[in-house]
């Protein structure tokens, strides 16, 4: 091989000489060595170099540190525990009288009464109504603008812990009382002594029933009427079995880092139900999904935070990223109805918050102003069905879709003064 690389001159190459080889063979030594270990073979070589300047070779690499074992997996993560037994409670406003029922027609009148009188009965056992502190989220069946006006029955429901069932017996009579009194307001007798004499005509042909929704052993059902006795009852419908209760409103919903977001703030309240309506502004009709403001009852005593007595603002808790599928907004006001087209992400813009460049951050909140309703113009509008903000989405688009929280609600904010904006959920 080196005789190969260096070609000798004259001898042959079994009995070349090194002063045969040419000058630059000299620089090169041609070595065979084992690398399969030490104890394989000895290196064995040829070289015309002089030996005293001979390197020694670099040393053969250690071989490698063998491997270490693979440490064992770790353990699969522990499963988290399972949520609490739910159960549903349901209020029914049965029609049990004769002639064409109207239980549709006490929908509003049926939510006000859950939402504002049934808390501090329950406070008073000791019971939590809803999925957790804070206002209690109702949905409503039967009240929506696809069901008949002439349902013979309408409902209200909410969740609560299965563990906070026992304590519904002792509540449930007091409750349903009051809720009673509420839609058929009796004559000349305190709320606890009414009898049925002190009713009016129309509270006999209705049944007020509270029923669980969530599983049959949840807690047996409870009614109040005044039909007369031994009248016989057809059995209310039973809630649908994929009833979504709405989460409670989004606490974490802050319009406005300067408002009070207290619920029982100011004199303003958001009903608890969204009317699906067919809008007209003439010559153009329009499907929106329409938010009612109505005066808080009973009214609250005056706060410094929360002094006005004006609507000015709402402030709804909408995804910024599905602006896009809100078409318009109607106001529906004491003197018209405005429709107002969306231009930009004026409506979106974080007010009094302008950056150094000069614009506005874009918040999940969508801001309707100016609005200016007063407490008179309320009360007038609510009773006729009016002081509403509408919102009109894309065909297609829920309001699940469109606001935050998902579930069909949507937590709105009223503002009656800058410092006061309690926060409300309607469904």
């Amino acid at each position: 091989m080196y005789d190969a690389v260096f070609s000798p001159a004259a001898p042959t190459s079994g009995a070349a000489v090194c002063s045969a080889y040419p000058a630059q063979a000299s620089s090169y030594r041609l070595r065979a060595g084992g690398a399969g270990g030490d104890g394989c073979f000895s290196p064995l070589d040829f070289t015309c170099t002089p030996a005293a300047s001979i390197p020694r070779p670099p040393p053969r690499p250690s071989p490698p540190p063998p491997a270490r074992p693979r440490s064992p997996s770790p353990p699969p993560p522990s499963r988290p525990p399972p949520a609490p037994a739910r159960c549903q409670l349901c209020f029914v406003l049965q029609f049990v009288g004769a002639g064409t029922p109207g239980a549709k027609s006490l929908c509003d009148p049926l939510a006000r009464a859950t939402r504002d009188l049934l808390k501090p009965l329950a406070d008073a056992q000791g019971l939590v109504l809803g999925t957790g502190p804070g206002p209690v989220a109702w949905t409503q069946l039967g009240c929506s603008a696809a069901d008949s006006p002439t349902s013979a029955a309408v409902s209200v429901c909410t969740e609560l812990s299965a563990a906070q069932a026992p304590l519904l017996p002792p509540f449930l009579p007091s409750a349903l009382r009051t809720m009673y009194n509420a839609l058929f307001p009796p004559a000349g007798a305190t709320s606890e002594a009414a009898d049925c004499s002190a009713y009016p005509a129309q509270a006999p042909s209705y049944r007020l029933r509270a029923i669980g929704a969530g599983g049959g052993g949840c807690f047996s059902p409870s009614d109040f009427t005044c039909s007369p006795a031994g009248a016989a009852f057809p059995p209310p419908p039973p809630p649908p079995p994929d009833l979504v209760i709405p989460s409670s409103p989004n606490t974490t919903f802050r319009p406005d880092a300067a408002c009070a977001r207290d619920a029982d703030g100011g004199p303003f309240r958001l009903r608890s139900s969204v009317q699906v309506q067919t809008v007209t502004i003439f010559p153009s009709r329009y499907t929106a999904f329409c938010f009612g403001v109505e005066l808080a009852n009973p009214a609250p005593a005056p706060s410094p935070a929360c002094s006005g007595t004006r609507v000015t603002q709402l402030a709804f808790n909408a995804r910024a990223d599905r602006r896009s599928d809100l078409l318009s907004v109607i106001v529906r006001g004491p003197a018209d109805q405005r429709r107002l087209p969306l231009s930009g992400d004026a409506w979106w813009a974080v007010p009094g918050a302008a950056t150094q460049g000069g614009s506005r951050p874009i918040g999940d909140a969508l801001w309707v102003r100016p609005v200016d309703w007063t407490v008179d113009s309320v009360r007038d509008l609510s009773a006729r069905g009016r002081a509403q903000v509408c919102l009109e989405l894309r065909p297609g688009v829920g309001l699940g879709d469109f606001c935050v929280g998902g579930a069909g609600g949507c937590s709105v904010a009223i503002y009656s003064s800058d410092t006061c904006c309690p926060v409300g959920l309607a469904a």
